[in-house]
């Protein structure tokens, strides 16, 4: 019990270290801001527009289980709480130690052999990397790894109830992390089917035919309610999932991937991406342990070649691959497993040199050599990768620089969550305000002012031409701060603007109509309700304007959309006027600053339901001239939507002081 425990204080030493790191990087980054820092219904109903989800990100049902533990996690302890947010990793990572080690005892008659798979998942790298990662690959290997351990037990105890809901609990909440999951809980139904049915199988357990039946029926009431409570959960996002398998287009996964291949690709993949580096050679002993180690029954060496042949054959049939990570739910049968082939053939090694003592020194070995490979993989490479800045220093420098008006652009994802707070609360003072006071851009040391484009169609660059107003300060190690100096800004929408303007409805059908009752800020907020068949688009005339230069404009205004999955529309900024009696229209390129970045602010209202809004702002050119401006508001066919709190900067170029 004392190397069990060790061991696992291993394995806890392994996924605590640097668990406290920045947080950000790659999946985190992308869950964090476009999910957990939203509304509970915005990660429980589908979000944003179908037409725009991409498969192999997950938009529309990213590993809703993950994202709402994660949700509570920020509401609890805060959003920038490194340690809180991956708790929920951290702890699943841990647990599926602890059933690793349960399994292999059900598996196998040697207790050296559960020993070892307990060290080989303590320091397999990639189970550490999302034990300390705010995702939900976590969840499905230790979920994968509960399902199997209930099967086990189900398939030979008396405790139906407790044993059976701890695989319908582990099948869902699987599923409901990731739906790929589905996948491997058809491949456990396959194995425990040619368990009940084959006679060699069921003779191994000592089945008759009155408890093959009743067993039968166990399991098929627990996969069925699975399926039933799996489809439910999913019910809002059906329609999406649907139009996602009928677009899917796999080759978009990896580029190396064709239609044709998908099998011969993704094997050794998946293997490379549980055994990094030297860890590669080692697998052949997960096939050493499938068909030689000492197992208490046949049919638990049948359950790894089931789960993967079914899940592989799946992937080649349907044509529906998925980055090798979300196989991971293989990851426990694959290293207990290979812990088996390492001990069966340091005692067949034994054997051969006539060396035959009571401890298998050389299996022993052989476990050894492994772990300190992949000890040498976590902390050579995998440690000094996630390494990251320190956080208080930064946000602290960073907020010494930024004044309480400016406006924050960012231009890499990777600076945006400790960046996320300050843009937030400058954007509610700049509409609170009514004042732009300067606008200050996030690069790296690589990059330049010039290089920075907001989010359009083609990018459209903000500061160009105006590398002679920029004071270039160094914020923190690899990340500098220009500031854009001597701004001259002045504000041309007023209080209440969307609803003092004389709207119109320039195309589509419906009805707009004023709010007291809920509002971001001011006295009214605007409801746009279009009807069915085509959107509807509001024109608010704004007046005349005339320019000598060229115009920097600023946009800022929030919505409240009464549906996550209702469509977002950027309000436009057209311009009209007259050449030689002829009346043009021109709308003006403008890009969404900060893309990817949702915030959403409770509105300070005291009716019965409280609305979050959110912010935006985007930035474009208006060049000189003379003409009247006009503003257009969107609204999704058959839905509502509501605006406020529009602000409208111009910046003109002043010469430099």
């Amino acid at each position: 019990m004392y190397i069990i425990v060790a061991l696992l204080f291993f394995g806890i030493f392994l996924r605590a270290y640097q668990l406290d790191r920045a947080l950000g990087g790659g999946d985190e980054n992308q869950a964090l801001l476009e999910w957990v820092y939203t509304p509970m219904n915005h990660i429980l109903t589908p979000a944003g527009d179908p037409r725009f989800w991409n498969w192999s990100l997950g938009y529309g049902f990213d590993q809703i289980f993950n994202n709402i533990v994660l949700r509570m996690m920020v509401l609890l302890f805060g959003e920038e709480n490194a340690l809180a947010i991956r708790a929920p990793a951290f702890v699943a990572g841990i647990a599926c130690l602890w059933v690793v080690y349960k399994i292999a005892r059900q598996i196998s008659p040697s207790k050296a052999v559960a020993r070892l798979a307990l060290l080989t998942v303590a320091v397999c790298p990639i189970h550490i990397y999302y034990s300390q990662t705010a995702r939900g690959y976590s969840f499905v290997m230790f979920f994968s790894a509960l399902s199997i351990y209930a099967t086990l037990k189900l398939l030979k105890s008396d405790k139906n109830f407790i044993w059976g809901l701890l695989l319908f609990l582990s099948g869902i909440l699987s599923a409901y992390t990731m739906p790929l999951t589905v996948v491997f809980f058809l491949s456990l139904a396959i194995w425990i089917l040619l368990v009940l049915t084959i006679p060699t199988l069921k003779a191994e357990f000592g089945f008759h035919q009155e408890l093959i039946s009743r067993k039968f029926y166990q399991f098929l009431t627990i996969f069925l309610l699975m399926g039933v409570c799996s489809v439910l959960l999913y019910w809002p996002h059906i329609d999406g999932m649907l139009q996602l398998l009928n677009e899917y287009d796999g080759s978009k996964v990896d580029s190396q991937v064709a239609a044709g291949n998908k099998l011969i690709y993704f094997i050794p993949n998946f293997f490379v991406k549980i055994f990094p580096g030297p860890l590669i050679y080692f697998t052949p002993f997960i096939l050493i342990g499938i068909f030689w180690s000492k197992t208490y029954c046949f049919a638990y060496r049948l359950l790894p070649v089931v789960i993967l042949l079914t899940t592989y054959l799946f992937t080649l049939i349907t044509g529906l691959a998925h980055y090798p990570r979300g196989y991971l739910f293989n990851l426990p049968l694959l290293l207990i497993f290979l812990a088996s082939g390492v001990i069966w053939a340091g005692e067949y090694f034994g054997n051969l040199v006539k060396q035959k003592t009571s401890i298998n020194w050389m299996g022993y070995s052989l476990v050894g050599a492994y772990a300190a490979l992949a000890l040498t993989e976590i902390f050579l490479n995998y440690y000094p990768s996630i390494k990251t800045f320190n956080v208080k220093d930064y946000t602290q420098k960073l907020s010494s620089q930024i004044q309480k008006n400016d406006l924050l652009l960012v231009a890499d994802g990777r600076f945006y969550l400790y960046a996320r707070s300050l843009y937030k609360n400058n954007l509610q003072n700049i509409i609170t305000d009514s004042q732009l006071g300067g606008i200050k851009l996030i690069v790296d040391n690589d990059s330049n002012a010039a290089d920075y484009k907001v989010n359009s169609i083609q990018g459209i660059p903000i500061f160009l031409n105006w590398k002679d107003r920029f004071k270039e300060k160094i914020v923190f190690k690899d990340r500098k701060l220009f500031d854009l100096e001597n701004i001259n800004s002045i504000s041309l929408l007023p209080e209440d603007f969307e609803a003092t303007t004389d709207w119109h409805v320039q195309s589509g059908d419906g009805e707009f109509s004023l709010l007291k009752e809920h509002k971001f800020t001011g006295k009214y907020s605007l409801l746009a309700k279009a009807s069915p068949g085509k959107d509807m688009v509001l024109r608010g005339l704004f007046g005349d304007i005339e320019l000598n230069q060229p115009h920097l404009a600023v946009l800022v205004w929030s919505t409240k959309k009464f549906a996550s999955n209702d469509k977002h529309f950027m309000p436009g900024l057209g311009i009209s006027y007259i050449k030689k009696g002829k009346k043009y229209y021109r709308q003006i390129p403008f890009g969404k600053t900060n893309a990817g970045m949702n915030l959403h602010v409770k509105e300070k209202t005291l009716g019965e339901e409280t609305y979050y809004w959110q912010i935006h702002s985007a930035i474009g050119w208006i060049h000189p001239g003379k003409f009247s401006l006009n503003l257009f508001l969107n609204c999704e066919a058959g839905k509502s939507i509501m605006y406020d709190s529009m602000r409208l900067f111009l910046i003109r170029k002043s010469s430099p002081s």
